[in-house]
C-alpha cells in the first residue's frame, strides 16, 4: 500500500540529487539513492530511496504549481482539510503557507516503508527538504509538520505510517460500521492487484526501530514535539503522552 508526503514549499528550490546523496551519507541513516542512469545528476526526473538490502523505499518527483494541475488540485483540497484539523491556533498559518506555494517535493512511500524503521528515517530526510525549502510536510493520514520536524497540525497516532485513525478523525466514529460485507457473489468482480510476497520477512539490526522504548505499548503513542502558534512567534513542546497531545490539539501551551 503506498502513501505519499508532499513537501509544500514558498519557492522553486529543487534540492539537488548530489545535496540528498551527502545528506545520506553523512547522516548514514540506512537510507540510500539508487543510481540511474544518469548517476549523480542534478538534473533528476525521479530518484528512488533504497535501504541497505536494496528493498524499494519510496521514490521522489518535483513538481511546480506553473506546469502542475494535479499540484494546484492538491493545494486546494489541503486548504479545506485543514478547516478539519486541529489545533485551530495553527490553521491560519497554515493556509498561508498552502497559499503561497510555488513547488512540491512528492514522496510516494512504498511498501519497504513500513519495514522496520525505515518509515521514520525517511521521515528524516522529508523534515530536512522541508527546512531546505522552507517548505511545510503534509502526510497522508494529514499531519502537517515544520521543517524540524514539529507538528502543527493533526489528530492522529504518531507512528502509524498507514494512519487509521485518520478516517475516524475526518469521518466520524462510526466510519467502520458503514462498511458493507463481502459475500461469495461479490468475488467475481473484484479485480486483485498481483504482487509478490515473501514467505517469511527477516529483518536485520538496522532495520529495528531504535526508539521502541519512547512509544507507548498501550496507545501506539510515540515522544515526539509539536509547535503551537502564539501570536507571532511559534511555541514548541515535548509530547509524551496523550493527556499531552490532547492539551496541544485544544491549544494549551
Amino acid at each position: 500500500m503506498a502513501s505519499y508526503t508532499r513537501v509544500f514549499s514558498p519557492t522553486d528550490q529543487k534540492i539537488g540529487r548530489k545535496q540528498i546523496d551527502a545528506f545520506l551519507k553523512k547522516k548514514n541513516y540506512g537510507i540510500k539513492l539508487r543510481r540511474g542512469a544518469a548517476g549523480l545528476a542534478d538534473d533528476w526526473d525521479e530518484l528512488t530511496f533504497v535501504d541497505k538490502s536494496g528493498r524499494k523505499v519510496a521514490s521522489l518527483v518535483f513538481e511546480e504549481t506553473e506546469y502542475s494541475e494535479n499540484l494546484r488540485a492538491d493545494i486546494q483540497d489541503y486548504l479545506k482539510i485543514v478547516d478539519k484539523l486541529e489545533p485551530i491556533a495553527n490553521r491560519a498559518w497554515v493556509k498561508e503557507r498552502l497559499k503561497e506555494t510555488v513547488a512540491c517535493h512528492l514522496f510516494e512511500m512504498s511498501e519497504g516503508a513500513y519495514v522496520g524503521a525505515n518509515f521514520g528515517r525517511m521521515g528524516k530526510v522529508i523534515d530536512w527538504i522541508s527546512s531546505k525549502t522552507r517548505g511545510i510536510s503534509v502526510y497522508d493520514g494529514c499531519q502537517i509538520r515544520l521543517g524540524n520536524g514539529a507538528l502543527i497540525l493533526g489528530g492522529v497516532v504518531f507512528n502509524d505510517p498507514i494512519y487509521p485513525a485518520a478516517i475516524k478523525f475526518l469521518h466520524g466514529e462510526n466510519r467502520g460500521d458503514e462498511e458493507e460485507e463481502t459475500t461469495d457473489e461479490d468475488v467475481d468482480d473484484v479485480d486483485y492487484e498481483e504482487y509478490d510476497v515473501d514467505d517469511e520477512t527477516v529483518l536485520d539490526e538496522d532495520d529495528m526501530d531504535e526508539d521502541d522504548d519512547e512509544v507507548d505499548p498501550e496507545t501506539g503513542l510515540r515522544k515526539s514535539k509539536a509547535a503551537l502558534r502564539v501570536g507571532d512567534k511559534w511555541v514548541e513542546i515535548t509530547i509524551n503522552n496523550f493527556w499531552e497531545f490532547n492539551n496541544f490539539l485544544d491549544g494549551i501551551v
